[in-house]
């Protein structure tokens, strides 16, 4: 009879296959892990620390040059402006004291955040209680102030990211951190410009500064990383170990050189782009709004895919397609030189320059993971950032009198053509042997991985 009831009875999908109660419970493992990695108190505040360091940055860039540009100060002297966000480009001079000592509150990483914090909610004020027309060296130094804040700031805030975040969240983290830094960049562009339109700067840099207290609850909220790693026993060990390494490769100048030229086309379509907008006649309402909408959407979007594409044309082509994308794409502003005064225009340009750039930046960050050695990837990845930031600063710098004696269409033009140094630069790519960098940990008695370049 048990064997009749057997045959008869209705078959489980569990008799048929007896492992599918288990794949059934695994599957549902993994997807709780996966909600635990996508939503939790860690990558909340990761969320908020992005959205904190994205406000300073904006206005020292583009709210700043729309700020001098209305104040009637000349496009020589604003492009001169560039050279207040030095301190991004030398952050890792001191990225080792801010790795060696704590505050004795909240933390190892906490306690700086936290100070940082509210130091760039007074600077970024005071900032707005300069006069550009009637205290131009005021506002430099103030905006000055706030660049080495917002620096110093993002040392830490990097730095905790990487302590708290567990293996399974640096990716879902990574995407919200840029995520919520573009947010902020739309937030202080955009509504910061259309709010200037109708309202003192003063009240709108007053109002950009309360923003910080999103960061600073970020900061009380935040957990302390589960094991807190051992700082370094001495300050010549967190300052002199990291360069040593990478300066011992045969190729590290190169690779230098290609880190500091690959976005120089991008870098100076950018440049000025506010200033070209406004000067063909759109007001500071179209520029805030379509012209940050536009581009946060492309440069979210354009990241987005960049890194997938990259899956399937690996490293180095992908340094090869985006570095050739983002440099055509300056067409856009030339036909704008001819076309004038063109929202659609405007819009095209503006969202296929930060779409094209975004694919380019997504490969630029891959390929400083990819040379930094493990040991070390904290302050080598600082030198790289901040290379890459001296590259901007210094192209930036020199573009108003570059404009003013070529024109606008002559400028854009030349911006194109910037992107041939460094795809030229990438035939030598082979032999950095990028694969054999940083594969695994070393003793210290083994030899250092390099980056080798054969003749």
């Amino acid at each position: 009879m048990t064997r009749l009831y057997r045959l008869l009875r209705p078959q489980r999908a569990a008799d048929v296959n007896p492992q599918l109660h288990e794949s059934t419970t695994l599957w549902y493992r993994d997807l709780m892990r996966l909600r635990s990695a996508l939503m939790n108190r860690r990558l909340l505040v990761v969320m908020l620390h992005g959205f904190a360091a994205g406000i300073p940055f904006t206005l020292l860039t583009d709210v700043l040059q729309s700020w001098l540009t209305v104040e009637k100060v000349s496009i020589a002297t604003i492009g001169l402006f560039a050279y207040v966000q030095t301190p991004y480009a030398w952050k890792f001079v001191w990225a080792p004291l801010l790795d060696r000592y704590r505050l004795p509150i909240l933390g190892r990483r906490r306690g700086w955040i936290f100070l940082f914090q509210l130091l760039l909610l007074a600077s970024i004020g005071v900032m707005g209680l300069s006069n550009p027309a009637s205290s131009l060296k005021l506002t430099a130094a103030t905006a000055l102030l706030v660049a080495f804040f917002s620096a110093s700031h993002d040392i830490v805030v990097d730095a905790y990211r990487a302590d708290v975040l567990l293996h399974d969240e640096r990716g879902p983290g990574s995407s919200y951190y840029v995520i919520f830094y573009r947010l902020a960049a739309f937030f202080a562009g955009g509504i910061a410009l259309i709010l200037a339109d109708y309202l003192s700067w003063r009240f709108v840099y007053a109002l950009m500064s309360v923003t910080m207290l999103v960061g600073v609850l970020a900061t009380l909220i935040a957990p302390e990383p589960p094991m807190e790693t051992r700082p370094p026993t001495s300050l010549w060990q967190a300052s002199w170990l990291p360069f040593r390494e990478f300066f011992k490769r045969p190729a590290a100048i190169q690779v230098l050189v290609f880190v500091l030229i690959y976005k120089i086309d991008a870098n100076m379509a950018q440049a000025l782009m506010s200033t070209f907008f406004l000067q063909t006649g759109f007001t500071l309402t179209e520029v805030g709004a379509i012209r940050k909408t536009a581009s946060i959407v492309g440069s979210l979007a354009g990241t987005a895919v960049g890194g997938v594409v990259m899956v399937k044309l690996g490293m180095r082509r992908s340094l090869w397609v985006f570095g050739l994308l983002q440099g055509i794409v300056g067409i856009c502003f030339v036909a704008m030189t001819y076309l004038g005064r063109n929202q659609t225009m405007l819009a095209v340009t503006v969202f296929s320059e930060f779409f094209f750039s975004g694919m380019g930046t997504a490969a630029y960050a891959a390929f400083f993971l990819a040379i930094c050695d493990r040991r070390y990837s904290a302050t080598q990845y600082a030198l790289l950032t901040s290379l890459m930031a001296q590259s901007r600063i210094l192209v930036s710098g020199g573009m108003g009198y570059l404009q003013e004696a070529v024109g606008w269409r002559t400028y854009f033009i030349i911006s194109i053509l910037a992107m041939i140094p460094g795809l030229l630069l990438l035939t030598r790519y082979d032999r950095w042997r990028i694969d054999q960098v940083g594969l695994s940990p070393q003793s210290d008695s083994q030899k250092s991985p390099t980056v080798r370049s054969s003749a």
